[in-house]
């Protein structure tokens, strides 16, 4: 992450695994990301994919087994000051009014990255120009 390019907030090769009952389960593997302000990002993915568990990491409300959040390009640690847990918070999602029913997962391709890459999302896309 480089701090010299206006990163705001940051996730260095991020990973999260905990021991279950039947072994060692990975739920994140070396994660990175990387959000400018005013940049906004979305995670979409099958439930159970890591998305709650990658923003719970960023926000400090989770550890991180491996790998570095960032913010202003400083590491963050486990205890954190005020000013860092202000600076990064969960908003909550209603998922009735956040999703539509009537377009599933099939529909989201055209419209999102491959998987592992992170892609800008435009106006149309966000359903504030023509689409």
């Amino acid at each position: 992450m480089n701090d010299d390019i206006g990163i705001a907030v940051g996730a260095d090769k991020v990973s999260k695994a905990v021991d279950g009952p039947d072994g060692r389960l990975v739920i994140l593997d070396d994660v990175s990301l990387a959000l400018a302000r005013g940049d906004s990002l979305a995670i979409v993915g099958e439930s159970g994919s890591g998305k709650t568990t990658l923003a719970r990491v960023i926000a400090g409300a989770d550890t991180a087994t491996a790998g570095d959040v960032l913010l202003d390009g400083a590491r963050l640690t486990a205890e954190r000051s005020p000013s860092q847990r202000r600076a990064i918070q969960l908003v909550s999602q209603n998922h009735r009014a956040a999703l539509n029913r009537r377009r599933s997962v099939r529909h989201a391709p055209q419209n999102s990255a491959e998987p592992g890459q992170a892609r800008r999302l435009g106006p149309q896309v966000m359903g504030q120009g023509k689409q």
